[in-house]
């Protein structure tokens, strides 16, 4: 929150009451370079607007609209290169884009969600547990994802909501509950 604010006052914009803490619960956490690429946005969004004070519908417009946008997709995709050189193979690289697609769309990766995963890797010459496992550390060290109760869950919110907008239209979650006897998306 004090980056946002010292950035404000050096680029010579005033800050609503606010809108630091509003960009931070938005991030979900303080990476710099998001604290940075927020404010960017946010100041060139009030300088196209003819303004020199950056408000709280300000944050919710720039998130929504520039940060998840066409214009923030290169500063998210970078993400998903680093994951592909990270995990080091096709395999691994499947698994992870599946459980951060269940974890942004279901919000959890749950136990449950794990078990259906390694059962659908089961049948690949691999070992798909210790391929989940392995995957999993890669997504916690890289801080993609955290260890909570219930699973594992993102650690920001920006990569969450990016992840969650590419994905929630062309997903089939992972737990068996969700599914139909046909295998078919239950609509519901």
């Amino acid at each position: 929150m004090g980056c946002l604010e010292q950035l404000a006052a050096s680029g010579g914009f005033a800050v609503d009451e606010g809108v630091a803490e509003a960009v931070y619960d938005r991030l979900g956490i303080g990476i710099p370079q998001h604290v940075q690429s927020f404010f960017a946005r946010l100041r060139d969004y009030a300088l196209r607007h003819d303004r020199e004070c950056i408000t709280m519908e300000d944050v919710d417009a720039v998130y929504r609209t520039e940060l998840l946008g066409p214009s923030g997709q290169n500063d998210l995709a970078h993400y998903e290169a680093r994951l592909r050189d990270g995990v080091g193979d096709e395999t691994r690289y499947g698994i992870a884009m599946e459980i951060l697609a269940e974890a942004a769309v279901q919000g959890v990766f749950t136990p449950e969600a794990r078990h259906h995963l390694e059962t659908r890797y089961s049948k690949l010459p691999s070992n798909a547990p210790r391929q989940v496992i392995e995957t999993l550390d890669v997504l916690v060290h890289d801080g993609y994802l955290e260890s909570d109760t219930e699973g594992y869950r993102f650690a920001s919110n920006l990569l969450r909501d990016w992840w969650k907008a590419r994905f929630r239209d062309h997903y089939a979650p992972l737990t068996a509950a969700s599914r139909t006897t046909s295998g078919e998306i239950d609509p519901k």
